[in-house]
């Protein structure tokens, strides 16, 4: 396959009709079209539209996977549901951006870096697994923004002195949305855990949110609570969300760490942790090895007990002049030997051998076995 992409396109906030399912038919006659989502792959072609404008204009989140590594995620949301103020910070402008057409705030997060030979995915298993990513950045939470910008520090070479943005809080503890987000961008996982040193606890930062609630006035509690049962207002929860922060009096912001210091701390945590692994790898060698030597021991010690049941072995295995008898008998000879060194007694070994050799010097195949084994010169 010298070319393949996958483009999938779902709608959270509202059914496709009829005529939008017909104009989505029109661009692609192979696609899977629903009244929730379209989805199709291309081996030598490619989609016959811009995927933001489709997004734009009939889904919620788009996701794009191609094999040269490209893998791209797009989120249509409402206007004010993300500040742009705040989201800045975090959006390179490259990799991750922040378009604004009118009401609706296109948000694109991509990543390029992977091997095209061993990096191939079909696309298909990511959609229903990061779509809630959606719903979370509605909800105000950052953390997705913050997966955006670690994977563009992993794939470019930053400045070693650019700050970091803003560590929201709970990146130690993020949901599958948020994993699958990082997977899929591919943040390097010691970036990962080093920067979620520098965040607070998700808890913490709800704390005092239920006595917030329950002081609101009647008037607003009413109308956000039916707006969030109906569905019928995305931006509810969010807009409760945002009144909440701002009513905090938040704490200051931990201090902001640079690219290079980031990363220094990720390979110093990447090489300790090839050091412990590397340790543990020995001491299991080490244990393995002192387990076959105290079988080999007690192999030894019972051979030694029926050495004349042995040698009558050895002869029965030479014998049957085949392969895997004259395998088995040049086990029996090693042990044998090992056996004589251990009771000081190698020349009657030696000896015997010789006159195995001897009257079997027409089994050119048993010779050059003894041979390659050391059992004879």
């Amino acid at each position: 396959m010298s070319e393949y992409q996958y483009y999938e396109f779902l709608a959270l906030d509202r059914p496709l009709t009829a005529k939008e399912m017909a104009r989505l038919r029109a661009i692609s006659t192979r696609a899977t079209i629903s009244l929730t989502s379209f989805s199709n792959h291309y081996e030598w072609g490619d989609l016959k539209a811009d995927p933001l404008k489709l997004l734009e204009r009939y889904f919620d989140v788009f996701v794009y996977v191609a094999n040269w590594s490209t893998h791209w995620i797009a989120l249509r949301l409402p206007k004010g549901a993300l500040d742009a103020k705040r989201a800045k910070p975090y959006l390179d402008g490259d990799y991750n951006r922040l378009d604004i057409s009118g009401e609706t705030v296109l948000l694109s997060l991509s990543s390029e870096d992977g091997d095209p030979d061993d990096d191939f995915d079909d696309g298909a298993g990511w959609m229903a697994s990061l779509a809630p990513v959606r719903g979370e950045l509605l909800r105000g939470d950052l953390r997705p923004l913050y997966l955006a910008w670690l994977a563009a520090a992993t794939e470019e070479a930053e400045d070693d002195d650019e700050l970091e943005p803003p560590v929201p809080p709970g990146m130690g503890d993020l949901t599958p949305a948020q994993l699958r987000l990082a997977e899929f961008l591919r943040v390097d996982d010691d970036l990962l855990a080093v920067a979620a040193e520098g965040s607070g606890s998700a808890d913490a930062s709800l704390e005092g949110l239920e006595d917030w609630i329950a002081a609101l006035p009647s008037k607003d509690k009413d109308r956000l609570l039916v707006s969030i049962a109906r569905g019928t207002d995305a931006l509810a929860g969010a807009e409760l969300m945002r009144r909440f922060q701002a009513s905090r009096n938040a704490p200051p912001d931990p201090p902001r760490r640079t690219v290079g210091a980031l990363w220094a701390k990720a390979r110093a945590r990447r090489e300790e942790y090839q050091r412990e692994q590397a340790h543990l790898a020995e001491e299991r060698r080490q244990k393995q090895a002192a387990a076959e030597a105290r079988a080999r021991d007690a192999h030894l010690k019972d051979l030694a007990g029926r050495q004349e049941n042995a040698w009558k072995r050895v002869h029965t295995l030479i014998a049957e002049r085949t392969p895997n008898a004259y395998d088995e008998t040049v086990t029996l000879l090693r042990d044998l030997r090992d056996v004589a060194q251990r009771a000081d007694n190698v020349p009657d070994f030696r000896s015997k051998v010789a006159a195995i050799a001897q009257h079997h010097a027409r089994k050119p195949t048993l010779q050059e076995r003894l041979r390659n084994a050391g059992l004879i010169d």
